[in-house]
């Protein structure tokens, strides 16, 4: 009966915890997993929760952990190992106070993969900040412009066949790391310095996402590792389906080389069949019920004919499962008549059917509806059984409250997160066995009921999954795949490609699905599995053609698509056959001047490029550029177009249009951090050293500029950063300048030596530099921490007097001055006074460079009386030492004008301000940004007046 709860079978319980606690009481064990193995049914759920409140209770100094089906099928991903990985993570190192190598991985992985870090890992030593921090350094060093090979190569030596460079590179998501810790605190910083970079070795040689993926076992095995040695503990995982954790993922071998890679867990597995995984697991069956069990269990439910009861335990083979069957089976016939023999199943594969003739109607279909459900709870149970009229039954009670409880209570019924379900072998029985007009309707109100229920909210993924499954067994079917593509599609918008992968391989099991394999080719692509992105859009092409849709913009995007495809996998005349056909549909049936026909005539000119054809890449390039020029939502695409029609004139060598079109490039980006400002400086450094002899000053310039801004943005050993001094290397012996070699050799030596983290002084200038310049850019905690490194490692080296160290006691300074830590800056700027006055003497112009800065930071505390004398003094010393019309001169007048300002003093003010403005101008010139500041001060002072 519905009614009935059956009490646990405890002997066989004992039995397998007696044998798992003597195992883990041998010292001498050399096993560290064991798989109680058995069918479906045998009891393994039962014996599973029953081992670990046993395992709680007698082992409290042991983390246990606990892997369950339900929990781990909420996660929603393409790879169902993230959610495995992720649990072990949050159950065994809860407590870590240690930054951990796993997280970093995870966070790039999840970050790169779904263009988001939205994932908390709870990490307690580094704040979310840093870690969106983390991420945009290591998104900007794996910046990709294809068309771009060497930054500094000479135009004329181009080859007319070109080579993309990889389109993923492990060694640079490495050195983006290296850059990130070297300008954290010095916690974060020597975490990464002893452990970090050791522990993340293997990310140098990853050549796309899935080899970080593979090797997320890895790194949470070293945390595991380091975890369990600092705080001596072990560990215990269950895994209560082994079936369930395989099934996740084509490669079975991830679990078994997890196991081995813990040396300080043991692993419970519960699996169907014997695990053959590595020599140091064990494995136990679990014992069906003996005939004397069975008989006990027969007789204590009230089954008093012998001969009946003797057929219900043969048919259940010992199995649990089918022994309730049969028990429910006979509760159910003596309600309603008396039991016959030949009611009763004689073995295994009659017990369902047996157990669904004894039903009566109503009994029947509350159960063919719950097996729709992927599981319930009281709510959704009570608005079930009044939507399909169950509530007639005559021996049902009007409260569904009690309904619900007696239905939980039966023998097949199990619960999990997320409410109840049946039990698989009896829900895909009850499945199978009903009515398809009554499938039909369930899964059509349980779609709409979902829908309703998570439109009161942001959707979220796993529900959209849910969705889509009812949606599928409804009537609605078309209808609703519609719906749940649109909602992928805004996925694929917002980046979760990992997600919608996932989605879509589940649509595409019940339906093919031209659309759906579309989305699918676009997803892997942006995941960079291009062949089996390859192999999707080949069967949405198909598909497309079975329908008599190959003149159709959907066919259109197929092939555009598939020629991305075929470039990366270089396949370069499928490429260029594809692209045709897609722009052949596009300009027959869109505006000749859309942006869809400007992305396919980008794709051909960069087939054109690598097939050596320039002319051509040239001609498609300005038909792009012409397009998105009249677009104003287009500005990406237009900054990279007009990159690319620059790069290919300069191919051309027709210097001054390339030119015009790099400097239009930097002024759209706007941003000097900008990778492709790297490239679009260092492009025109390559036109100035093409033109000749007389331009290489800018070039060098140029070149210069292009190091800095890589210096900074992808960090001190990033390929493109080793690339460009290289570069500059050879263009310096080009000019003969042999100095400007030996500095840049050193500079790179020295690029190195901070990295691995050596300390010297060479070292700590290098440091010195690098923090000036993160100083200029306004990121002022980045700075900050190198600077501190290099003061740290002056201090060490040189002496607390040494010019040097007065030179970062300095920037520090300008630092805290710009922080408004005014005390702590006027600490460090007397300190750096201090030393220069007894270095070079107080006559100085690097003195008279720390008296002027002290002076403005004491104007900005409003200490007048002590700015004043400071300013004097430094106004005397540029004198002496760069005469009246220097630029130094310019800037202690403009500081001593500004004073006088600031003191209401403002006809004394004025002259000053005309004397700096004179220097200027006839310096500077009228145009340079300086004149222009000491010329607003003078209009700000004359508007007041």
């Amino acid at each position: 009966m519905l009614q009935r709860k059956y009490e646990e079978i405890t002997d066989r319980e004992k039995y397998v915890e007696e044998l798992l606690f003597s195992i883990i009481n041998n010292e001498g064990n050399s096993n560290n997993a064991v798989v109680f193995y058995g069918q479906s049914g045998i009891g393994k759920s039962s014996i599973s929760k029953s081992l670990c409140t046993k395992i709680t209770q007698h082992y409290s100094n042991r983390t246990i952990v606990i892997l369950k089906e339900k929990k781990l099928n909420n996660c929603v991903t393409s790879n169902p190992i993230n959610a495995i990985l992720l649990q072990l993570r949050n159950d065994l190192l809860k407590d870590n106070s240690d930054l951990s190598c796993f997280d970093i991985a995870y966070l790039l992985y999840d970050a790169l993969t779904n263009n988001s870090a939205d994932m908390d890992l709870s990490t307690k030593v580094i704040r979310k900040s840093q870690i969106l921090q983390m991420i945009e350094i290591v998104k900007k060093g794996l910046y990709q412009f294809p068309l771009l090979l060497e930054a500094t190569k000479c135009l004329g030596n181009y080859q007319s066949q070109q080579k993309l460079e990889a389109e993923f590179d492990g060694s640079k998501i490495y050195a983006s790391l290296n850059w990130f810790f070297i300008q954290q605190t010095e916690e974060i910083c020597q975490w990464w310095q002893l452990k970090g970079r050791h522990n993340l070795r293997e990310l140098k040689d990853c050549a796309n996402l899935k080899d970080i993926l593979e090797l997320l076992p890895l790194f949470l095995a070293r945390d595991l590792q380091l975890h369990f040695r600092k705080t001596r503990q072990k560990a215990v995982v269950v895994i209560e389906d082994y079936e369930y954790l395989n099934g996740c993922q084509e490669n079975y071998s991830w679990l078994q080389n997890i196991i081995q890679l813990y040396p300080s867990i043991l692993w419970v597995i519960f699996a169907e069949k014997m695990v053959e995984a590595t020599s140091n697991i064990l494995n136990i069956a679990i014992p069906n019920l003996t005939n004397a069990e069975s008989q006990l269990i027969v007789q204590k439910f009230g089954v008093k004919n012998e001969e009946i009861a003797q057929q219900i335990i043969q048919a259940s083979q010992g199995i649990p499962l089918y022994l309730h069957l049969g028990v429910e089976t006979y509760e159910n016939l003596t309600k309603q008549k008396a039991a016959q023999i030949e009611n009763f199943a004689s073995d295994t594969p009659e017990i369902l059917p047996k157990l669904y003739a004894a039903w009566d109607w109503y009994e029947r279909r509350i159960w063919q509806i719950l097996s729709n459900c992927r599981s319930w709870d009281e709510v959704l149970f009570a608005k079930l059984m009044s939507q399909f009229d169950i509530a007639s039954c005559d021996w049902i009670c009007d409260c569904w409250r009690k309904l619900f409880h007696k239905v939980v209570k039966s023998p097949f019924v199990e619960s999990n997160p997320e409410g109840w379900s049946l039990h698989p072998i009896v829900g895909e029985y009850l499945h199978r066995n009903q009515p398809d007009n009554l499938q039909q309707s369930v899964n059509n109100w349980l779609f709409e009921y979902y829908q309703a229920e998570y439109q009161k909210s942001e959707l979220q993924l796993g529900a959209l999954i849910k969705l889509l499954e009812y949606g599928l067994k409804s009537r609605q079917q078309q209808q609703i795949v519609n719906w749940f593509l649109a909602k992928v599609k805004l996925q694929q918008k917002a980046g979760k490609h990992d997600f919608t992968v996932f989605a879509l391989k589940i649509l595409l099991r019940y339906q093919n699905n031209a659309s759906a394999f579309s989305l699918l080719g676009k997803s892997l692509y942006a995941l960079g599995d291009y062949q089996q992105a390859v192999t999707a859009l080949q069967t949405a092409q198909k598909l497309w053609e079975a329908q008599n849709l190959q003149n159709s913009l959907l066919f259109s995007k197929v092939q555009l698509q598939l020629a991305a495809c075929y470039v990366k996998l270089q396949r370069i005349n499928d490429a260029s056959n594809a692209a045709k056909k897609a722009l052949t549909i596009r300009t027959n049936q869109l505006n000749q001047n859309s942006v869809e026909i400007a992305e396919v005539l980008n794709l051909q000119a960069l087939i054109a490029v690598i097939e050596g054809c320039y002319t051509e890449a040239l001609e498609l390039t300005q038909q792009a550029l012409q397009i998105f020029e009249s677009h104003q939502n287009a500005q990406i695409q237009l900054a990279q177009t007009k990159f690319t029609l620059g790069w290919l004139y300069a191919i051309a060598q027709k210097y001054d249009v390339a030119q015009k079109l790099f400097k239009q490039t930097l002024e759209d980006i706007a941003c000097e951090n900008h990778p492709l400002a790297i490239y679009c400086h260092g492009m025109l450094g390559n036109i100035y050293q093409n033109i000749g002899y007389f331009k290489y000053q800018q070039a060098y310039e140029e070149y210069s500029k292009s190091l800095e801004i890589a210096e900074i943005n992808f960090g001190l050993t990033h390929p493109r950063t080793l690339q460009l001094i290289a570069a500059i290397i050879n263009f310096s012996r080009i000019r003969g300048e042999y100095d400007t070699v030996d500095i840049l050799i050193q500079r790179r030596h020295a690029n190195m030596e901070i990295i691995n983290f050596e300390e010297n002084p060479a070292v700590a200038d290098r440091l010195n530099k690098i923090g000036c310049l993160l100083l200029q850019q306004g990121k002022y905690a980045f700075s900050e921490h190198l600077l501190q490194q290099a003061l740290q490692i002056n201090c060490k080296y040189l002496s607390e007097q040494h010019p040097q160290t007065a030179e970062t006691f300095h920037n520090l300074g300008l630092i805290y001055k710009n922080q408004k830590r005014y005390y702590t800056a006027e600490v460090y700027f007397k300190q750096a006074l201090q030393i220069r006055s007894e270095t070079f003497g107080e006559k100085h112009p690097i003195t008279a460079n720390s008296i002027n800065s002290l002076a403005a930071l004491y104007c900005c505390m409003e200490k007048y009386q002590q700015a004043e004398p400071l300013l004097k003094q430094a106004l005397e010393i540029c004198r002496k030492n760069f005469g009246e019309m220097h630029p130094h001169t310019a800037t202690t007048l403009n500081n001593l004008a500004q004073m006088y300002q600031c003191l209401g003093f403002s006809k004394k003010a004025e002259p000053i301000f005309h004397q700096a403005l004179d220097i200027c101008q006839q310096v500077l010139g009228e145009n340079h940004p300086y004149t222009k500041i000491v010329e607003s001060n003078l209009g700000r002072l004359q508007e007041k007046n």
